[in-house]
């Protein structure tokens, strides 16, 4: 939330399970999850949006990361806009 990375924001999002399945690897809601921090992000820094952004992600299995990588990276693509 600043130039000198003391002062930080997050979101949690929960993996909700399909009925008598494991739990889906995919963030939900992860455009507005972005938007708000980013929003946040605005209001702490007199309207300035960050030059930058690190997105860590973990918890996708080889076979998922295909599908779950390019429906995250599009969901970030539209929160930027």
């Amino acid at each position: 939330m600043n130039s000198e990375c003391t002062v930080t924001n997050q979101r949690v999002s929960r993996q909700w399970p399909k009925e008598g399945k494991q739990s889906e690897e995919t963030i939900l809601l992860l455009k507005n999850m972005i938007e708000e921090l980013l929003i946040a992000f605005k209001t702490s820094n007199d309207g300035t949006l960050p030059e930058h952004i690190v997105f860590f992600r973990d918890g996708v299995d080889d076979g998922q990361f295909e599908r779950i990588h390019n429906g995250e990276v599009v969901d970030l693509k539209k929160a930027f806009q």
